[in-house]
């Protein structure tokens, strides 16, 4: 049901080697990821929660409810003939579509909003599926009630690798260079998180020692363990022999 947080999902998938990979907060509900679809860490590298849907079932406006599916001609038009809020709905849709040829020059970089609307109809219109218009409009097309999910083998341990460096210069060249390696993730932070957060009595399990005044880059990959640990030993040729770096051989 779109009511499940993330986080209590995967827990729930885990013991079963799956996984839904979109980074969030755990207590992100999954109707709640279709109604924003905010770009999450890994949208670059996984491609956020929409490309994790199937199906989704929707309250209409009038309570009608209906799940969306991949349509052909001939079922998008018995249910265009249906006398339903649903029929009236693709009817009005698909002529939307075909008078509106500006529709089809929208920026394709973003599955998300008006963009969205060039995606309903795919496969040189063969296939008709309401589902994209769901995404980012935050409830006002319908109520989201059950979602069917593509899920993914859970993947392996990510590496993880901590440098730190002297300014923000040094560190994007570092960040430039690793992303070349096509990472799960690139984090940066400032280090005065890291000593307000000790002040709290917390310390980052990758910290060894007290930072000096600088930035700290994250980097994480989660490819087979022998492919992650060349990554992460090309990573550490990438450095300076006087920088300050922690990383995961497990």
């Amino acid at each position: 049901q779109a009511g499940i947080a993330i986080g209590k999902l995967n827990a729930v998938l885990a013991p079963h080697g799956l996984t839904l990979p979109v980074h969030a907060d755990p207590r992100e509900t999954i109707g709640g990821l279709i109604a924003n679809a905010p770009r999450d860490a890994y949208s670059q590298h996984c491609g956020g929660i929409m490309n994790y849907v199937d199906r989704v079932e929707v309250v209409l406006s009038n309570g009608e409810l209906i799940q969306t599916s991949r349509l052909n001609p001939a079922k998008l038009t018995f249910k265009q003939s249906q006398k339903t809020f649903e029929g009236e709905v693709y009817e009005k849709l698909e002529d939307l579509l075909i008078k509106n040829s500006t529709i089809n020059n929208l920026s394709g970089d973003t599955r998300v909003g008006y963009p969205a609307l060039k995606h309903v109809r795919r496969n040189h219109g063969h296939v008709f599926d309401l589902l994209p218009v769901f995404f980012g409009a935050e409830g006002s097309l319908g109520v989201i009630t059950e979602v069917i999910l593509r899920l993914h083998v859970l993947p392996p341990h990510p590496h993880r690798l901590f440098a730190v460096f002297p300014n923000i210069k040094a560190a994007r060249e570092f960040m430039d260079n690793t992303a070349k390696l096509e990472p799960l993730s690139i984090e940066i932070f400032d280090t005065k998180i890291f000593k307000i957060v000790e002040d709290y009595g917390k310390k980052p399990d990758l910290l060894t020692r007290k930072l000096e005044d600088g930035f700290v880059v994250l980097v994480s990959f989660n490819d087979k363990p022998s492919k992650s640990r060349r990554k992460v030993k090309k990573c550490l040729r990438l450095l300076p022999k006087s920088a300050y770096v922690v990383s995961e051989t497990v």
